[in-house]
């Protein structure tokens, strides 16, 4: 374990080679241990070797924040306000969006 925490400290977080070694530590186990992990734990721990190895191509999207939520509504609300903090027209009912005009 202290191998992979300086792996960890030495690679920007990341640990393929202590994911490597479990993967080896699993395939020496007798098959009546590897019966007992899940049937997707060598797949499970290659990609965590494989996203070392590609970080870009296999990290999620990142989900924001509440704050960095707010933050982007208050920008785009300081955008919509003119210079001298008047705010910009805003169009309530578009063209044809639920008009009731009878011809």
């Amino acid at each position: 374990m202290r191998d992979a925490k300086i792996e960890s400290a030495n690679n920007a977080g990341q640990t393929p080679r202590f994911y490597a070694e479990v993967i080896a530590h699993y395939n020496a186990l007798p098959l009546i241990e590897q019966v007992q992990y899940p049937d997707d734990y060598v797949a499970k721990t290659q990609a965590h070797i494989d996203q070392a190895n590609n970080p870009i191509k296999t990290r999620e999207p990142k989900l924001l924040t509440l704050f960095e939520i707010l933050a982007i509504m208050l920008k785009r609300k300081k955008i919509g306000e003119g210079e001298e903090g008047e705010k910009s027209p805003v169009i309530t009912n578009p063209a044809g969006a639920g008009s009731t005009t009878a011809s």
